[in-house]
Protein backbone atom coordinates (compact mmCIF):
# COMPACT_ATOMS: atom_id res chain seq x y z
CA UNK A 1 0.00 0.00 0.00
CA UNK A 2 1.42 3.48 -0.78
CA UNK A 3 2.35 5.53 1.92
CA UNK A 4 0.27 8.68 2.65
CA UNK A 5 1.02 12.14 3.40
CA UNK A 6 1.42 13.41 7.08
CA UNK A 7 -1.72 15.43 8.68
CA UNK A 8 -0.81 18.57 8.11
CA UNK A 9 -0.86 17.86 4.49
CA UNK A 10 2.70 17.75 2.32
CA UNK A 11 1.14 16.50 -0.90
CA UNK A 12 1.97 18.92 -3.92
CA UNK A 13 -0.49 22.11 -4.40
CA UNK A 14 -0.82 21.41 -7.78
CA UNK A 15 -3.08 18.20 -7.29
CA UNK A 16 -4.22 18.37 -4.17
CA UNK A 17 -7.43 20.40 -4.01
CA UNK A 18 -7.59 20.90 -7.97
CA UNK A 19 -9.54 17.51 -8.36
CA UNK A 20 -7.11 16.86 -11.74
CA UNK A 21 -5.01 14.13 -11.11
CA UNK A 22 -1.06 14.13 -12.00
CA UNK A 23 -0.88 11.41 -14.90
CA UNK A 24 -3.45 13.35 -17.20
CA UNK A 25 -2.49 12.92 -20.69
CA UNK A 26 -1.20 16.71 -22.16
CA UNK A 27 -4.24 17.00 -24.44
CA UNK A 28 -5.33 20.04 -25.72
CA UNK A 29 -8.59 21.23 -23.58
CA UNK A 30 -10.05 22.43 -27.05
CA UNK A 31 -9.43 18.28 -28.41
CA UNK A 32 -10.66 17.31 -24.93
CA UNK A 33 -13.92 19.04 -25.23
CA UNK A 34 -14.20 17.71 -29.17
CA UNK A 35 -13.83 14.30 -27.93
CA UNK A 36 -16.32 14.38 -25.24
CA UNK A 37 -18.75 16.11 -27.55
CA UNK A 38 -18.40 13.39 -29.98
CA UNK A 39 -17.87 10.02 -27.74
CA UNK A 40 -18.56 10.76 -23.99
CA UNK A 41 -18.26 7.04 -23.12
CA UNK A 42 -14.72 6.91 -24.66
CA UNK A 43 -13.14 9.96 -21.97
CA UNK A 44 -11.20 8.94 -19.82
CA UNK A 45 -11.85 10.11 -15.99
CA UNK A 46 -8.44 12.07 -16.11
CA UNK A 47 -9.38 13.73 -19.17
CA UNK A 48 -12.91 15.22 -17.54
CA UNK A 49 -11.39 16.28 -14.46
CA UNK A 50 -8.83 18.40 -16.15
CA UNK A 51 -12.11 19.31 -18.50
CA UNK A 52 -14.05 20.24 -15.69
CA UNK A 53 -11.14 22.33 -14.29
CA UNK A 54 -10.81 24.66 -17.65
CA UNK A 55 -13.91 25.49 -17.30
CA UNK A 56 -14.06 26.95 -13.87
CA UNK A 57 -15.06 23.67 -11.61
CA UNK A 58 -13.67 23.01 -8.53
CA UNK A 59 -13.35 19.94 -6.21
CA UNK A 60 -15.71 20.35 -3.37
CA UNK A 61 -15.60 16.75 -1.95
CA UNK A 62 -14.92 13.28 -2.76
CA UNK A 63 -17.53 10.75 -0.84
CA UNK A 64 -17.14 7.22 -1.83
CA UNK A 65 -16.33 7.25 -5.85
CA UNK A 66 -18.49 10.30 -5.97
CA UNK A 67 -15.90 13.27 -7.23
CA UNK A 68 -18.51 16.48 -6.57
CA UNK A 69 -17.59 19.48 -8.37
CA UNK A 70 -19.22 23.07 -7.85
CA UNK A 71 -18.41 26.44 -9.81
CA UNK A 72 -18.72 29.66 -8.59
CA UNK A 73 -21.53 30.97 -10.76
CA UNK A 74 -23.55 27.76 -11.24
CA UNK A 75 -26.12 26.58 -8.38
CA UNK A 76 -26.02 22.73 -9.47
CA UNK A 77 -23.54 20.08 -8.54
CA UNK A 78 -21.52 18.13 -11.08
CA UNK A 79 -20.73 14.25 -10.27
CA UNK A 80 -17.92 12.59 -11.31
CA UNK A 81 -16.88 8.91 -11.01
CA UNK A 82 -14.20 6.47 -12.05
CA UNK A 83 -15.16 3.08 -13.53
CA UNK A 84 -12.17 1.58 -15.07
CA UNK A 85 -9.84 4.62 -15.52
CA UNK A 86 -13.01 5.78 -17.82
CA UNK A 87 -15.69 8.59 -17.04
CA UNK A 88 -19.57 7.33 -16.79
CA UNK A 89 -20.86 8.63 -20.18
CA UNK A 90 -24.26 10.20 -18.57
CA UNK A 91 -22.01 12.20 -16.28
CA UNK A 92 -19.98 13.83 -18.99
CA UNK A 93 -23.13 14.59 -21.27
CA UNK A 94 -24.20 15.98 -18.08
CA UNK A 95 -21.01 18.32 -17.44
CA UNK A 96 -21.26 19.23 -21.24
CA UNK A 97 -24.82 20.21 -20.87
CA UNK A 98 -24.04 22.83 -17.93
CA UNK A 99 -21.27 23.82 -19.93
CA UNK A 100 -23.40 24.81 -22.79
CA UNK A 101 -26.74 25.75 -20.66
CA UNK A 102 -24.42 28.61 -18.73
CA UNK A 103 -22.10 29.73 -21.38
CA UNK A 104 -19.68 28.84 -19.98
CA UNK A 105 -15.78 29.57 -21.44
CA UNK A 106 -12.22 28.21 -21.02
CA UNK A 107 -10.48 30.20 -18.08
CA UNK A 108 -7.83 32.18 -18.92
CA UNK A 109 -4.82 29.67 -18.11
CA UNK A 110 -6.09 26.77 -19.68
Amino acid sequence: MGKLPPAGGSAPSSCRFSGIEPETPDMNVAKLLAKATRDPASCRFTEIQRLAGAFGFHLTRVTGSHHIYTHPGIPELVNLQRVKGMAKAYQVRQLLRLIERYNLELEPDQ
